[in-house]
């Protein structure tokens, strides 16, 4: 007969098992959504657009936004459809292309490592704490950047005016 010794729970250690292939370009998520490497979310095979500004009616203005993301439709269980938003981040982490191992981190963060919030290729995203300072100078980039793209989209507005006088 054989038999598998070494069983005893003090030789044994729980692992996370990764959802995704190591090495696929494109991964589909609970929602529908598939995502792929180089930061494209597609619906039923159709990119979708990512928002990177929104229009301002009440300073009738465009404005940058901090978290770009994907809108999406679904039925609902009455037979509706419902406008859903996904953040892309919290897409590309859900489909595990973000690098490292967030789970011994206090306060996890997705970073873009060439320091461009837009760029959320998989090769550009890992995870870091985010109390790092690498984190909080990419924080004080992108809200930089934030701005200058805000100023870009305004520049033939004559009401523009950065909220803090910028």
């Amino acid at each position: 007969p054989i038999y598998l010794g070494n069983c005893q729970a003090n030789n044994l250690e729980w692992k996370q098992v990764r959802k995704y292939k190591p090495t696929a370009t494109k991964r589909k998520l609970d929602n529908g959504l598939e995502v792929k490497a180089d930061g494209t979310i597609l619906d039923n095979k159709v990119a979708l657009p990512i928002v990177k500004e929104i229009g301002d009616r009440d300073r009738d203005q465009m404005v940058a936004i901090e978290n770009p993301y994907v809108s999406y439709r679904r039925k609902n269980k009455w037979g509706n459809y419902e406008d859903k938003t996904a953040d892309v981040d919290d897409l590309m982490a859900a489909a595990e292309y973000v690098d490292g191992d967030k789970s011994t981190m206090k306060r996890p963060r997705v970073l873009h490592k060439n320091m461009d919030y837009k760029d959320f290729h998989a090769l550009n995203l890992k995870w870091v704490e985010e109390s790092s300072s690498e984190y909080q100078e990419y924080m004080k980039r992108k809200k930089e950047d934030i701005d200058k793209l805000t100023k870009e989209l305004n520049q033939n507005n004559p009401k523009f005016k950065l909220p803090d006088n910028q």
